[in-house]
């Protein structure tokens, strides 16, 4: 059995996070859509401001994914993550935000940026000692200057309650977010 993570150690969290993303981030390249919904949990949320669609445990999830390569045929994508910021927020549980960028390569060499993003997960440590999605929410930056906010899906986290004091994109009734409104509509930035 794998050694459990000790969230609260920031060295070894941010190694083992960093090495979670390597590993699921490969499968989303490589166009295996189950290996990386499987790295969500039986409840896991990913949840795209871009649309407002959401998808919800491995199944749903890999399909909405298989859907989304077929718009992305003849290029090969690449996913970056960086500046993780990851907070324990329980013993078994991680919240991690970070930029990602998609690009896209095609044969010629060309290579498409597209719109960079901010991501919100919330990452738990299973009986295993393995990290596990429990949810995924994609802010495309250029939608944060769009009025428009689609409706943001109860946290797993906290199926009780869709706000979480605890997460400055939450705030309280009538307080002000600590970032910029989430927003927009239209295409998806990409595969994930």
């Amino acid at each position: 059995m794998t050694p459990r993570l000790d969230v609260h150690d920031r060295g070894a969290a941010y190694a083992e996070v960093q090495h979670f993303y390597a590993r699921q981030i490969r499968q989303l390249d490589a166009a295996d859509v189950e290996g990386f919904a499987s790295t969500f949990t039986a409840d896991g949320l990913m949840w795209h401001a871009s649309s407002g669609a959401s998808a919800t445990g491995p199944a749903e999830i890999a399909a909405t994914l298989r859907a989304n390569f077929a718009r992305h045929t003849g290029v090969v994508p690449r996913h970056w993550f960086d500046k993780l910021l990851i907070e324990p927020t329980a013993d078994d549980e991680l919240r991690v935000s970070y930029y990602a960028l998609l690009t896209l390569t095609a044969a010629d060499g060309s290579v498409s940026l597209q719109p960079t993003c901010l991501v919100d997960d919330v990452l738990v440590v299973t009986a295993d000692g393995d990290l596990r999605t429990r949810s995924r929410r994609i802010h495309r930056d250029d939608l944060l200057l769009s009025p428009v906010n689609p409706a943001d899906p109860a946290d797993p986290a906290d199926p009780a309650d869709p706000a979480d004091p605890a997460d400055p994109a939450d705030p309280a009734p009538g307080a002000a977010s600590a970032r910029p409104a989430r927003a927009g509509a239209g295409a998806g930035a990409g595969p994930a």
